[in-house]
């Protein structure tokens, strides 16, 4: 356990070395994982019971959602078109916007996984699990003209990449938000963007279940924290959507 807690992050871009620490959440899932793998091998009595298995894993913050206001959206997307590569970075962030990619999923994009006809992309999430998703005509302008203006016919099959046609990196793209941070004063991450689309999507009345399948995520838990801050529109799309106003038995 101390071992993890003095190990340091590593992040691909250039091989360069990101000096901050493990993060709890990520020491807590490590710790986790060890443990269900020998508490399995011990129930199938393939090892001897284990201490290990019945180590407490460190409890990991729980993480304060503050999505972006429109306002701040709308200074950050008018700041990334003044950045090195404008249609790259919009189109990148727009995705994690809508329809919430996490960082690693929208860098992952290859040029198959994208149809601008049907206004649609095959992500490939967590667990290689592969989901078809939607896109709004927003995002789909965006990807357009990143396509049409700088990706143009250079090869490669990946959706995004650097001038040289090196695939794009998570930590580029990091890199890109935490200038824009320095610059408008705003707390800029990508994860943010994947927050306050999800929290929008709700306001407007869209419906959990399908949030939490365009999001990727294996249960409903922080699909309910998204609901609990979307909670007053919540009621309010409820007002307009109930059974029992509707029907009136």
């Amino acid at each position: 356990m101390l071992a993890l807690r003095q190990r340091r992050r590593w992040q691909s871009c250039r091989n360069r070395k990101n000096e901050s620490l493990l993060s709890a959440t990520s020491i807590n899932n490590y710790v986790r994982g060890v443990k269900l793998l020998l508490s399995t091998l011990a129930n199938e009595e393939l090892i001897a019971p284990h201490p290990v298995a019945d180590m407490s894993a460190p409890k990991p913050a729980k993480v304060v959602i503050r999505p972006f206001t429109e306002q701040e959206l709308r200074r950050i997307f008018r700041a990334l078109a003044g950045t090195e590569h404008p249609h790259r970075n919009r189109a990148v962030v727009g995705l994690l916007f809508d329809p919430g990619l996490r960082l690693s999923e929208a860098v992952g994009l290859k040029m198959a996984d994208v149809n601008l006809d049907e206004r649609s992309i095959t992500v490939l999430g967590k667990g290689a699990k592969q989901r078809l998703l939607p896109l709004g005509s927003w995002t789909a302008k965006l990807l357009l003209l990143y396509m049409t203006k700088e990706r143009l016919d250079i090869g490669g099959q990946f959706l995004f990449i650097e001038a040289d046609g090196r695939p794009l990196t998570s930590h580029c793209i990091q890199q890109v938000l935490r200038r824009l941070s320095q610059r408008l004063g705003i707390h800029v991450h990508a994860h943010r963007f994947r927050h306050t689309g999800a929290i929008e999507y709700l306001r407007s009345g869209g419906d959990s279940l399908f949030l939490q399948q365009l999001l990727g995520h294996a249960s409903l838990t922080m699909t309910r924290n998204y609901a609990q801050i979307a909670g007053v529109d919540l009621k309010a799309a409820h007002a307009r959507h109930s059974p029992g106003d509707r029907l009136r038995l």
